[in-house]
């Protein structure tokens, strides 16, 4: 996928469903958060 076709389609979520997802999904998830880069690298982030 193109970045630009990845940015134009980036939306901001207000309500979320309360469906479960799998742990599989959850590690993942989680493996990006920790690769993303992060302002002046404080590595400031913090997961619910």
């Amino acid at each position: 996928m193109d970045l630009l076709e990845i940015i134009k389609g980036r939306r901001a979520v207000r309500r979320f469903q309360e469906k479960p997802i799998s742990m599989e999904d959850l590690r993942k998830i989680i493996e990006a958060a920790i690769w993303a880069p992060s302002g002046s690298n404080l590595q400031a982030w913090e997961l619910i």
